[in-house]
């Protein structure tokens, strides 16, 4: 790669900026000289987001334009410029959010915020991926690698500058927290952390595991609504005392917000997440139902949109071979869902299973070794080294079975929970594949694009400017032929994973007769799906709403425009509280004087006031 001085132009309509990225929780004082100079120190060190800036690593100049919003724009004359370009104006945005996500898939948040994060930091390096790295690129597009490198020598062009004798130095809130950035390599960005949540289901396998241990499995089975319906099947002889989801407490993705002061918590655990936690809405009209004849997509992700900044950022890269706008994250190159000059494409989360928790049995004479169905094993042990800010150094062992990390052991009854997870597998950093999506310009392309998409488990919602619609849901799923995958299974060698179930036997649809695909982490497989993928979906209450109207619009004879898609998406009608309110006014004898209607009319009265969008993840 070339390595010589050129220009970065970077040409602003608004100029927006770069905002601090951090709420800090502070008492409100009012304007004194604490909180002037506080600000007048922030002011100084924002980027420079209008002029010319010069920098090495360029091979020709860029524009980057900035629109009302902020959003940057920019145009190259090379796909290696177009990278760094994007990793430069993202940092300029966002590196605080983007050292700290960084951090998270590295195992190192507790080096610069204290030993509560120590645990999350274990479990984050017990998750990286340990394969081949020539077979990790082989999974992305031809090209990655270099994408990677250009990407991240933008970043670091960026921290460079910035640390340059009689540069700005660094953004305030990295002074605020003590610490500074480091430089980036192309691996960061193959972090497992990032796609992580959305692999499911360790968490729920150790919340059934508990029911069963205090009720049974038939009992038990009756407080879930598995779909299809299947009873909870733990094998013969299996032990789940001592099993909860708190074990797991700190395993959690780099989309887990950090609260600046860190918390007073004693760990940095997050909440349990699951499907009943998604809320993602996407939807596709044919050019048939529209006012302009062509497809309108609409996608509305709500993964951590209660954080400050957004998991999202919105960009537009236009060079040689790329012309492509939407959202990516700040520390991942490309977009991950948006539209170019010919196709859009969107998703929501399709839930399917990557996750199997293993109960290895323990040998008493010796902690390291497991059983199996040929005999004792021993684990594979890691040492490493963890920095803890205001600390000395702590050295832990890794341990791993042959199904993956062990996330908790327990010396008094011999047993270990190890991890089986794609995300061990090639090409399964989340996202990733979007750098092959992004270029696609027709159907066929789209189908063998979705091949590469193994995290996170999606509904991709399609369209293009011929007039086509379709949906393909996709993700890296194992064959499991004699268990349901609900529960904890033991490690003898009786329940392991078979081959990977073919992308195109995944539900897709293509041009369906009725014009429209909605998908909302509702259930997608169809019924007598001959694959167990899973059982645990987002309720259909948001997919019925948006299907119901869109069958309204339809019935009207109305064409479809952008404002109706608009609409919909700011729809706040609740379809169990319209149910709740129906039951009510049937159950009331006497719909004037029975508390019942004045209940009817307060949740109907609630369910008609405008509100917030969810801001559930999904």
């Amino acid at each position: 790669m070339k390595n010589k001085t050129s220009w970065l132009w970077v040409l602003i309509l608004i100029v927006a900026g770069s905002a601090i990225v951090v709420l800090w929780k502070t008492r409100s004082t009012g304007p004194d000289a604490a909180s002037r100079a506080m600000e007048t120190a922030a002011q100084s060190a924002l980027s420079k987001t209008s002029g010319n800036l010069e920098l090495t690593g360029l091979e020709q100049p860029v524009n980057v334009i900035r629109d009302t919003w902020g959003v940057p724009h920019i145009y190259a004359q090379n796909q290696h410029d177009l990278f760094f370009a994007q990793g430069f104006v993202a940092a300029q945005d966002r590196l605080f959010q983007m050292e700290l996500w960084k951090r998270a898939g590295q195992g190192r948040l507790a080096e610069i915020l204290g030993p509560k994060f120590l645990e999350r930091d274990i479990d984050a390096r017990l998750l990286q991926y340990r394969g081949d790295m020539a077979a990790e690129y082989d999974n992305y597009a031809p090209d990655t690698k270099q994408i990677l490198e250009a990407f991240t020598e933008g970043i670091n062009a960026y921290i460079g500058m910035r640390l340059a004798p009689g540069g700005p130095g660094l953004p305030l809130e990295f002074k605020l927290a003590g610490f500074s950035p480091e430089p980036w390599k192309p691996e960061d960005c193959l972090t497992r952390m990032a796609g992580f949540p959305m692999t499911r289901n360790s968490v729920s396998e150790l919340a059934h595991a508990e029911m069963v241990h205090v009720l049974g499995a038939q009992k038990a089975s009756r407080l879930y609504n598995f779909d299809p319906p299947v009873e909870l099947d733990p094998a013969q002889g299996a032990d789940f005392s001592d099993l909860s989801p708190s074990l797991l407490r700190n395993l959690v993705g780099s989309d887990v917000g950090i609260d600046f002061p860190p918390s007073t918590k004693t760990s940095q655990a997050a909440d349990e997440w699951g499907s009943e936690h998604w809320g993602s809405n996407n939807w596709v009209v044919s050019g048939q139902l529209t006012e302009t004849g062509r497809p309108i997509l609409a996608n509305d992700p709500h993964r951590t949109v209660d954080t400050l900044p957004s998991l999202r950022y919105i960009v537009h890269l236009v060079a040689p071979g790329w012309d492509v706008i939407g959202a990516t994250e700040a520390g991942s190159p490309g977009v991950e869902g948006g539209h170019n000059e010919r196709i859009g494409f969107g998703w929501t989360v399709f839930g399917m299973d990557q996750q199997d928790l293993y109960l290895e049995t323990l040998d008493p004479s010796n902690p390291l070794r497991y059983k199996t169905e040929s005999g004792w094993r021993t684990m594979r042990v890691e040492r490493q080294v963890f920095h803890i800010k205001g600390q000395p150094d702590r050295e832990v062992d890794l341990k791993f079975t042959r199904h993956g990390p062990v996330l908790w052991e327990s010396p008094a009854t011999h047993r270990a929970l190890a991890l089986r997870s794609v995300l061990a597998e090639p090409g399964t950093a989340g996202y990733l594949a979007c750098l092959t999506m992004d270029r696609v310009t027709n159907w066929t392309e789209f189908e063998a694009a979705v091949q590469r998409w193994k995290v996170p488990t999606h509904n991709i919602v399609y369209a293009d400017i011929f007039g086509n619609i379709g949906e393909h849901s996709v993700g890296l799923e194992p064959l499991r032929r004699n268990w349901t995958g609900l529960l904890p299974e033991p490690g003898d060698g009786h329940f392991e994973w078979g081959p990977w179930i073919p992308t195109s036997e995944l539900p897709r649809q293509f041009n369906p007769p009725s014009g429209v695909i909605v998908t909302a982490n509702q259930r997608m497989i169809p019924q007598n799906f001959p694959y167990k993928v899973g059982y645990e979906w987002a309720d259909p209450d948001r997919s019925d709403r948006i299907s119901e109207l869109l069958r309204q619009m339809i019935s009207s004879g109305k064409k479809f425009t952008l404002d109706d898609m608009k609409r919909i998406q700011n729809d706040v009608t609740p379809l169990p509280a319209r149910r709740l309110v129906h039951l009510l006014e049937q159950t009331s004898g006497n719909a004037h004087d029975a508390p019942t209607f004045s209940c009817a009319g307060m949740v109907r009265q609630r369910a008609n006031r405008p509100r917030p969008r969810s801001t559930s993840s999904g």
